[in-house]
């Protein structure tokens, strides 16, 4: 059974270590990072996780990541419909991210395709929009 709860300090190292497993990008996460991130646990053990980067009424969903043995099971549709959940628990209008593996994922979610240069800015002053995730990155918003 998988238990959804708020990332704590002790999930740091299985999130980090569940990211590179999906080869997402850790460099700019710190423990502070996880005050808006979200984990499954199964047996308790991480399965998953996703996170939020908050600005105002805008915020940058990011690392939404599964278990490779439990990928295609709808864990990664949870761990989106909780994390909206959350997001509009906070105020939270526009959801916005980058990827380069799941567009076809977030695009069934209601996201469409933008111009990068259409990202609020405090969007795009993000370490994760202006360094990590290179141009070839698809950005991606959606209102709720």
């Amino acid at each position: 059974m998988i238990h959804f709860t708020k990332a704590e300090k002790k999930h740091y190292d299985a999130i980090l270590h569940l990211l590179k497993e999906n080869n997402l990008p850790i460099s700019d996460l710190d423990e502070a990072k996880l005050a808006h991130f979200i984990v499954a646990q199964k047996e308790n053990d991480v399965a998953g996780c996703v996170g939020l980067e908050i600005y105002g009424t805008d915020a940058l969903l990011r690392s939404l990541s599964v278990k490779p043995s439990l990928h295609n099971k709808g864990l990664g549709s949870q761990l989106h419909e909780k994390i909206v959940e959350y997001a509009r628990s906070m105020g939270v209008k526009n959801l916005h991210l980058l990827t380069t593996t799941a567009e076809k994922f977030f695009l069934k979610k209601g996201f469409i395709v933008t111009a990068r240069e259409k990202a609020p800015v405090t969007i795009q002053n993000t370490k994760e929009f202006k360094e990590i995730c290179g141009s070839t990155s698809v950005y991606m918003n959606i209102r709720m």
